[in-house]
């Protein structure tokens, strides 16, 4: 198939039904029907097709094995008045005789109807179907080739278009007798009963290698049953229907009124134009007339991928940016961002693309002294772009100015910072000045008067918060005053005055559970704290590992921690605090020792058999440290056997037994192993005859 469309869920499936149900009594009610006729519980019906008249029995389908004496129905047709009914049935049509025979006569399989008629098994299905249940009789309303399996439908081609014919139905038993006729009913060749008026609000939107078709249900169409899709290379060509199986309106939950309905034909290709239409199809098969023929034309929406191998180099006017051309066959060219901030707007540099055979650009734009970061996009012909590529770090160095202090470090202590460099050995430097910032990426201000050029130290005795971060840099001056750009900037944080530790809090302990470990404290008296940290070691670790990725505050009485493992034994430890940053001492020891779960058998363990295979289902175990499943048997004697030479995967929930012999009890059970080997008991045993 070459398209997509929508399907419906089981609530949605029973408002189609209801929907069928109107066209086909809209149909019937409105054929012309002989009332003088023996009123029979059984009638046939009488639909123009395009190739014939389809002949649509309504009453019990007759199944051969059931027992009740009967052979099938038998259909008769004359022309005119004046003519006497001849029989067009050569044998009497009948049910399949079992559920293989009617799934074979269909030609597909009928287990995903399964849980909309309420039932889990293939025999399930066949007793509703054998008992005439009502949800089987209904669903079967829906597929004309279930009504043909089971003897209820028959197309007539012997005949002429135009001509009008008349049908009745008998009911046979098993020696030959037939009842009375049925209604009479009568069709006219080539003439379906309701013109078919076709979908409204078609619409189709290209894509990258598709189209996305789109229509609303005609409310004035009564006779739609389905609908079909079909595209043409050009508006006066060859029309292909796109779509394999019949296409059926989606409807609200709780509303009958249609919704919007899609197709997407994803065998179209960029680059060409394509003619599509969408017609309504009544029960018999007839269309409604290719209205509103839709052109589109298939547009390259994919970006292409993101260049690789950027990277950056200190040129002699600015920073060159280098990289690997694109191997795609429709790239225009590319485009480069620039950025003073790793996480701030990247702005274009240039105005038209680069050239597609060009792998270098040199940003003269750059500010000697200055950091930039760049991106790299690659654009292709549609115009469609590139994700940015990760981010490449350029710094560029005039050579004209000043060399800055080098090797420039800061140490702290509760009063005062102390910073530290290389002198320059160059004649020409008169000194330096220092510069400081209290954020990240901040405005850099003077804070030394000219420090003179033999000098490789500094003290900052401001009067700086133990509780902030400071950011400090220098810079060269010559004696004709040209300055140096900034040297790379040394972070610190003053040490706080001397104080008392913080106090761990009271009550600390915890336990596990099948989500991990839980620990839960008490709040503690120190007014001083400000939050807490948790720790973990092991007996093979040698230091605390601490777990929280952030402070917890200081009103957080509890911690989950999930990456404990089972049978692995914890050393926890809890740490207040400071406002100020400063940590204190550990708390007790909680000691803890999370155990696997104990494996148990898997639920719903059920069994079923079909051409000397027994297949055995279950469901999937959900518990962690399980690996899989072993399966038993016996035939009543107590000799019980694993039937499964390896162990049954976790993710496998079905096991086929082909080791056994007709007409033979056999009884199954089932276990789980967890991952160190442990196995469950077994589940309770579930019996079933071979045939």
């Amino acid at each position: 198939m070459s398209g997509e469309y929508n399907r419906m869920s089981k609530s949605k499936f029973k408002f189609f039904i209801v929907y069928l149900i109107v066209i086909i009594l809209t149909v019937t009610s409105n054929a012309q029907v002989d009332t003088t006729s023996t009123d029979l519980p059984f009638q046939v019906f009488a639909y123009s097709a395009p190739k014939g008249i389809m002949l649509v029995i309504v009453g019990d389908w007759i199944i051969p094995t059931k027992g009740d004496n009967l052979s099938g129905y038998n259909i008769y047709r004359k022309e005119n008045e004046k003519d006497t009914f001849k029989k067009i049935t050569p044998f009497p049509l009948k049910a399949s005789s079992t559920y293989s025979d009617m799934v074979d006569k269909i030609g597909q399989s009928l287990d995903g109807m399964f849980p909309i008629v309420g039932v889990e098994d293939s025999a399930q299905f066949w007793q509703l179907l054998v008992s005439q249940d009502e949800s089987i009789a209904v669903w079967g309303t829906m597929f004309k080739k279930f009504r043909e399996a089971m003897g209820q439908l028959l197309y007539d081609y012997e005949i002429e278009s135009g001509k009008t014919y008349t049908y009745v139905c008998t009911k046979t038993d098993a020696s030959g007798v037939e009842s009375a006729f049925s209604l009479e009913i009568s069709a006219t060749s080539g003439t379906p009963l309701f013109e078919l008026l076709g979908p409204v609000d078609v619409t189709a939107e290209a894509k990258d290698n598709q189209a996305v078709i789109t229509w609303h249900v005609n409310e004035f169409d009564s006779a739609a049953f389905s609908y079909n899709i079909y595209r043409a290379y050009d508006s006066l060509g060859r029309y292909t229907r796109l779509n394999s199986e019949m296409i059926v309106p989606m409807f609200n939950d709780g509303n009958e009124s249609a919704t919007e309905m899609s197709f997407v034909d994803t065998l179209m290709k960029n680059g060409r134009k394509y003619y599509y239409a969408v017609v309504s199809v009544d029960y018999a098969d007839n269309e409604s007339s290719r209205n509103n023929i839709l052109s589109v034309f298939a547009q390259d929406t994919k970006a292409p991928a993101v260049p690789k191998n950027i990277k950056s180099e200190s040129g002699k006017l600015g920073i060159s940016i280098l990289w690997d051309l694109s191997p795609e066959d429709d790239i225009a060219g590319y485009a480069l961002y620039r950025s003073v901030d790793v996480d701030s707007v990247f702005e274009k540099v240039h105005t038209d693309l680069l050239p597609l055979n060009v792998n270098r650009y040199e940003d003269v734009t750059a500010q000697s002294g200055d950091e930039y970061f760049y991106r790299l996009t690659a654009v292709d012909q549609a115009g469609n772009e590139s994700e940015q590529s990760a981010n490449v770090y350029g710094f560029y160095i005039d050579p004209s100015r000043p060399l800055p202090p080098m090797n420039l470090k800061a140490e702290a202590d509760s009063s005062q910072i102390t910073l530290s460099w290389s002198k320059i050995e160059n004649n020409e430097i008169l000194g330096y000045y220092v510069f400081r910032t209290s954020s990240y990426k901040g405005e850099f201000s003077q804070v030394s008067d000219l420090i003179p050029r033999e000098d490789t130290l500094w003290t900052d005795t401001s009067s700086l918060s133990s509780l902030s971060t400071y950011y400090y840099a220098m810079k060269s001056s010559t004696l004709n005053g040209n300055f140096s750009y900034y040297n790379e900037a040394v972070a610190v944080k003053p040490l706080p005055t001397e104080r008392a530790l913080p106090t761990p809090p009271s009550d600390f302990y915890g336990y596990a559970d099948y989500t991990g470990v839980r620990l839960h404290w008490k709040m503690p008296l120190d007014k001083s704290v400000y939050g807490y940290n948790i720790y973990r070691i092991t007996t093979s670790e040698s230091s605390l590992v601490k777990l929280n990725d952030s402070l917890l505050i200081f009103s957080t009485t509890s911690f989950l921690d999930k990456t404990a493992k089972k049978n692995q034994t914890y050393s926890y430890y809890i740490k207040s605090v400071h406002f100020e940053g400063i940590e204190g001492n550990a708390s007790h020891e909680v000691e803890i020792t999370p155990l696997a779960a104990s494996p148990e058998p898997p639920d719903n363990f059920r069994a079923f058999v079909q051409n000397g295979i027994i297949t055995l289902k279950w469901s999937k175990i959900l518990l962690d440290d399980m690996k899989g499943y072993n399966i038993y048997k016996h035939t009543g004697d107590g000799l019980l056997k694993r039937v499964n030479k390896e162990i049954i995967a976790l993710n496998n929930t079905e096991f086929k037994d082909g080791d056994i012999s007709s007409q033979q009890r056999y009884y199954y059970s089932i276990s789980t192993v967890s991952i160190d080997n442990r196995e469950s008991f077994q589940s309770t045993a579930i019996d079933i005859m071979s045939k």
